[in-house]
């Protein structure tokens, strides 16, 4: 063996490069087939000798889908699968299971992913029985990057295990509408106590109609969130936000306004954002959402489905004037998924819809990403370019 690969700093930066995360985001299928393939490989590595071992084992444990693989590395007699997919416990944990369990959850840094389960297949039982043997309360102690789409209801007391002082990423965009339960605001509401380095959070505040629930608890516990940077946040457009004035240290806020629900106007202030986005379904209830946010911000960001006319969008303008659109914006985009009616005239892009925009001098990017008829001439497209002399692109997908 050559003298370089003695060396463990050498060895864990190759095989690093072997390895292939996925990530959260949703992985595509030839990204999969690399993670499976680096899988096998590594796994083939920590076989090859003593000093490849730790090091190869501590990449491939790194990233998990979810939490089946720590219980289907535990000795065989000590659980069954059956027909259903499911992990069920056979006889009472021993401390030599508990050994091998934590030999391996120790290594892992990310758990989970937008696409599945978090326990996946585990029984109920089986989970509790562990979570008996944990010393420390976590199930995973060196957890850095935690996400969870869905939870059964009757694990819903094992996220306290998962949230350790070393998670710095948290995403909750739960996808079932079993998740919100008084027993998950119990525990997410211990979150700057248990967590409390988190720098990145995405929360899904959307609950079933069937329950009440009360965010309050877990909201106070996001805005006591000192090392929090980046924050993404679906709230009912219906819903109170004025609990974001309370988030400290907030560099980039994402919000994404769900539902048609009449809009409730409820101030949100603060002193200056890198990146604020908003996401309606609408651009006039979105903007109505937020007519009373006074949010200072380098770069805004309006995604929506749709707008009835481009004389719609200026009046939406006009209502974020001093309120999103301030004299520090730099970048300005705006996104719509739908496309305006090509033969209607009141649809048409004239210079009136960018006079909402023409007086911050400091705008730097302008980029309005829709398909419609412009009636912009020489002369107003000249007059939108001397109003912005610090432009330095302007990207306009407009038909014209």
């Amino acid at each position: 063996m050559h003298a370089c690969l003695l060396v463990p700093e050498i060895l864990a930066h190759i095989f690093s490069d072997i390895y292939h995360p996925c990530g959260i985001d949703f992985p595509d299928f030839d990204s999969l087939c690399c993670r499976k393939a680096s899988q096998r490989s590594l796994a083939a590595l920590s076989r090859v000798c003593h000093s490849f071992k730790d090091i190869a084992l501590d990449v491939l444990w790194t990233e998990l889908d979810n939490l089946e693989p720590l219980f289907t590395c535990l000795p065989r007699d000590l659980w069954i699968r059956t027909p259903e997919r499911k992990l069920v416990i056979q006889r009472p944990i021993m401390n030599a299971d508990w050994a091998i369990f934590e030999r391996y959850a120790s290594r892992v840094r990310v758990l989970g992913n937008k696409d599945c389960d978090l326990f996946g297949g585990i029984d109920a039982e089986f989970v509790f029985a562990i979570m008996g043997c944990c010393s420390q309360s976590l199930l995973v102690p060196k957890l850095k990057v935690l996400c969870c789409i869905g939870c059964p209801r009757d694990l819903h007391l094992c996220m306290r295990y998962l949230l350790g002082p070393d998670l710095i990423y948290l995403c909750l965009l739960t996808k079932g509408d079993n998740f919100w339960t008084n027993t998950t605001i119990s525990v997410l509401s211990g979150l700057s106590r248990h967590s409390p380095r988190l720098r990145v959070v995405q929360v899904s505040f959307i609950y079933p109609r069937s329950e009440i629930v009360s965010f309050q608890a877990v909201q106070l516990a996001l805005c006591e969130l000192t090392h929090l940077r980046k924050a993404t946040f679906i709230l009912p457009s219906g819903g109170d936000s004025s609990w974001l004035s309370h988030l400290v240290g907030l560099q980039e806020l994402r919000i994404n306004f769900f539902e048609f629900s009449p809009a409730i106007r409820s101030q949100f202030r603060t002193s200056y954002l890198d990146k604020l986005s908003i996401v309606s379904l609408d651009m006039a209830l979105g903007a109505r959402s937020v007519a009373e946010w006074v949010v200072p911000c380098r770069q805004l960001e309006l995604c929506c489905s749709g707008a009835k006319s481009a004389a719609d969008i200026a009046r939406c303008l006009r209502m974020l004037d001093n309120h999103l659109l301030c004299d520090v914006l730099e970048c300005f985009i705006l996104y719509m998924s739908t496309h305006l009616n090509y033969d209607a005239i009141d649809t048409a892009f004239t210079l009136h819809t960018f006079v909402p925009l023409m007086r911050f001098s400091g705008l730097k990017e302008v980029e309005i990403a829709t398909c419609c008829m412009s009636l912009l001439d020489d002369d107003a497209l000249g007059s939108i370019v001397k109003s912005w002399p610090c432009h330095q692109r302007k990207h306009e997908s407009l038909t014209l």
